[in-house]
């Protein structure tokens, strides 16, 4: 008879030993070769990728290259900064705190300010909670 409930160990498990498809494969093969032919002239840091692809086999697949990963986020997802309240002794911890909005971003996360020909450009660092509904 089978057991109810979640298997032992089945949570606990290593996120970055992934087995990437033959797709990802070919693309960090190609993204070596890239490297590789301009590290004369210049050393990248981030790979540049699009929103669909941006994953945790995405981020295994370019971090094993060692480059960062820059990816767009899906026109549904929600950003949320971690929760600051104190445990109510009850449940779950809280890991959401307040909804973030890319456009009322508070200048205490602001870590750079630039002004070249008229385009006002801020660099912020933000630590957040992604959730997609």
């Amino acid at each position: 008879m089978k057991k109810r409930g979640r298997p032992k160990g089945i949570k606990n498990f290593n996120r970055r030993d992934v087995e990437l498809s033959p797709y990802m494969t070919v693309l960090q093969e190609k993204i070596r070769e890239v490297k590789s032919l301009i590290s004369d002239s210049c050393v990248p840091k981030y790979f540049l990728f699009d929103g669909e692809l941006g994953n945790n086999f995405a981020l295994q697949m370019v971090r094993q290259v060692n480059l960062h990963l820059i990816c767009k986020l899906r026109y549904n997802s929600q950003l949320y900064l971690p929760w600051q309240g104190e445990y109510s002794g009850r449940g779950r911890k809280r890991i959401y705190g307040e909804r973030l909005l890319p456009q009322k971003i508070s200048n205490e996360y602001r870590v750079h300010e630039t002004c070249e020909d008229g385009v006002l450009t801020y660099i912020e660092r933000v630590s957040f909670f992604k959730k997609m509904i």
